[in-house]
């Protein structure tokens, strides 16, 4: 069985993990911290914990909601770019076939 303390600070390791494959815009690897971290959550909250440890996932709770929101923030910026971009494409590739069909 796992550690409390063990648990918390793998849990909030995988803040950085997330940052950083959503700079690289590496989704999958974003997909399987956040499935990872989520199991995580679920054993650390299954387990009994003394006061301090309860203050302390509570800490990291708060902590984790605050950089989710931040990150959240991001990767919707990250997918409106997307978007736009596609849409581009898109209108570029009819133009083109416009082109090739006169």
């Amino acid at each position: 069985m796992t550690s409390v303390a063990h648990l918390l600070t793998q849990i909030e390791g995988y803040a950085d993990l997330i940052t950083e494959a959503i700079e690289e815009k590496d989704w999958d690897r974003l997909n399987n911290y956040l499935v990872d971290r989520q199991k995580d959550l679920e054993t650390l909250l299954a387990q009994e914990v003394s006061e301090s440890e309860r203050a302390s996932m509570i800490n990291l709770m708060v902590r984790m909601q605050a950089s989710d929101q931040t990150m959240l923030v991001d990767v919707q910026s990250q997918k409106n770019e997307l978007q736009k971009q596609l849409s581009n494409f898109v209108q570029d590739r009819k133009s083109v076939q416009a082109y090739q069909s006169d």
